[in-house]
């Protein structure tokens, strides 16, 4: 059995207004594997009692012009969709459990990409241990999904496990936020589009989608907040 840490767990309120019940996240940080459970690629998180947690690093907003990565705002505030949806999420995190898939890291661009954005938010060693443990979850509400501006926004997290440590403790299973992506940056898709020169509709690659999503939040330079959203 590999070596486990856990430190310190404490929670934050996400709002200061008065809402029915109010919300609150939890940040925590490092949690080591443990090589005694099911692998990664085979876990059904229906199966498990799992919680939602947040690292530190989650709090934190960059611009990546090498990358074509970004998930900060505008100066003049987020699209009222983008708000929406990290609303959605921050109200109740549980939801990136419904639609958790794992994160294949090939060893090729794109995997040296995701890793070179990964390395932004965490650790190298820490990344590179976990490279099969990087889940992401998508936050829809309704919106085309084909289009980052219309509900396509991702949590980026890390499938972590706590080992028990006596008989009467159970095994605590998390998923770690450890990047917002709003703009569908971190891993793009194909985007239905108009084409500029044609002016007619067409599936744009992934690349293309990357490029053209870039061009628009370049120029973004302000950090969202996880406790004041605006």
């Amino acid at each position: 059995m590999l070596k486990n840490m856990c430190n310190e767990q404490f929670s934050v309120d996400v709002f200061g207004g008065k809402p029915k019940k109010q919300a609150k996240i939890k940040f925590q940080d490092k949690i080591f594997n443990s090589e005694s459970y099911t692998p990664p690629n085979r876990i059904d998180f229906k199966d498990i009692k799992l919680e939602v947690v947040f690292k530190d690093c989650s709090k934190k907003f960059v611009n990546l012009p090498a990358l074509k990565f970004s998930n900060m705002k505008s100066e003049f505030g987020a699209d009222s969709k983008t708000i929406l949806c990290l609303n959605k999420f921050v109200n109740e995190p549980s939801i990136i459990q419904r639609n958790s898939s794992r994160i294949t890291i090939r060893n090729n661009d794109q995997g040296k990409r995701i890793k070179d954005i990964l390395y932004h938010f965490l650790d190298q060693t820490f990344v590179d241990f976990h490279e099969f443990y990087f889940r992401k979850s998508s936050i829809l509400d309704n919106f085309n999904i084909l289009s980052p501006h219309e509900g396509r926004f991702r949590v980026i997290c890390v499938y972590t496990i706590k080992p028990s440590s006596h008989k009467k403790e159970r095994t605590k299973h998390y998923l770690e936020v450890v990047l917002l992506d709003p703009y569908h940056l971190f891993i793009p898709s194909k985007l239905l589009g108009k084409d500029k020169i044609t002016g007619k509709d067409r599936l744009f690659s992934s690349e293309e989608a990357m490029d053209q999503t870039y061009e628009q939040v370049k120029d973004y330079n302000r950090e969202f907040s996880l406790e004041n959203i605006n």
